[in-house]
């Protein structure tokens, strides 16, 4: 099991060809041997193979727009070959989709589609959960129905520890029931709003790297091998202001400090 880099923790500073090649370095150079690409610049495959290549990094899965994976699958599949990447995928549910059951079938049947395709080309779609999938949708949370409506041998879960956390979700639990369909999971903390000031920008929780929170990241890692888990993607959407190289490379201490196997 290993610790790697969501570069969307650093997006605002990935917007060019020049800034993300500057960017795989800082993190190669934090000691992450493993990456999430999502949130970045447009770049050809060949150019995120050689640099991946050259910083010794290794792309864990990426985060590719729904249109993009139900319309252009074969494309999209072939450009992943180019660095390597079989695990594909969706950030989040579409907003026109969300509260309601007719919105949730369609979005579900989409899954369904995508994922069949996928397993039949040799990749695995994954699904990244946010807080609004555990809110009740008609006696079951939207998280029990995908778990339980669609198949586990072609959708896998990118389950984002942090904001299973901030939904109340009893997270040890979650990570055995999907025991098996989690390789990849987001490593997320936080901390309640503060009081004496507001945040920009301004968020649900106060994101903080790992261990600066209050996620019990002890009890958590140490359950997440066990399930299944290859890749532990540290995500911190936003920092205010802190440097976002900096936030990860604590993140990265934090962690392998108390796990040294996950270097």
């Amino acid at each position: 099991m290993q610790i790697g880099a969501q570069l969307y923790s650093a997006h605002k500073r990935l917007k060019t060809l020049e800034d993300l090649d500057a960017g795989l370095k800082k993190v190669a150079d934090i000691g992450y041997r493993s990456v999430q690409i999502s949130g970045v610049c447009a770049y050809e495959p060949e150019w995120m193979r050689d640099k991946l290549q050259e910083n010794g990094l290794t792309c864990a899965i990426t985060h590719i727009a729904l249109d993009r994976i139900m319309n252009d699958a074969e494309n999209l599949i072939k450009e992943h070959e180019v660095f390597g990447c079989k695990n594909i995928g969706i950030g989040m549910m579409p907003k026109t989709m969300r509260g309601t059951m007719e919105g949730y079938i369609e979005f579900r049947d989409m899954l369904i589609t995508a994922g069949k395709k996928f397993k039949d080309l040799g990749v695995t779609l994954h699904y990244h959960n946010h807080q609004f999938e555990f809110d009740l949708l008609e006696g079951k949370t939207m998280m029990e129905r995908l778990i339980e409506d669609i198949p586990e041998d072609i959708l896998e879960f990118t389950l984002d520890l942090g904001w299973a956390d901030a939904a109340g979700a009893d997270v040890l639990k979650l990570i055995d029931t999907l025991k098996g369909r989690i390789s990849r999971v987001h490593l997320k903390d936080y901390l309640p709003l503060p009081t004496d000031r507001v945040l920009e920008p301004q968020t649900a929780v106060y994101l903080r790297p790992i261990y600066e929170g209050q996620v019990d990241y002890d009890a958590i890692i140490k359950a997440l091998e066990p399930a299944g888990v290859k890749y532990m993607l540290v995500e911190q959407d936003h920092c205010y202001g802190e440097d976002e190289f900096d936030c990860l490379r604590r993140s990265y201490e934090s962690v392998v400090s108390r796990f040294p196997h996950t270097k």
